[in-house]
């Protein structure tokens, strides 16, 4: 995770706001990256954030669009 990001969940309270978590890696790791922001955020409610862990692989025409349709999906209820 990123000073940045962390400094900004430091900084704000987002927990209860509508969130979904995303990020981007080479090959390994997001979604340990995503768990820990999400249990930065709030403990209480990590395990029910959407996460849309996308690595480089996953970012071509065929896989990239319904990834995140699941992710839009997760985030609305619909």
């Amino acid at each position: 995770m990123t000073p940045a990001v962390r400094t900004f969940v430091a900084q704000y309270d987002v927990s209860s706001k509508r969130i979904g978590l995303f990020g981007t890696v080479n090959k390994t790791g997001i979604e340990t990256v995503l768990q820990s922001l999400a249990e930065l955020i709030s403990k209480e409610k990590a395990q029910d954030y959407p996460v849309l862990p996308l690595r480089r692989k996953d970012l071509v025409a065929d896989v990239l669009p319904e990834k995140i349709d699941v992710f839009h999906q997760e985030m609305t209820g619909k």
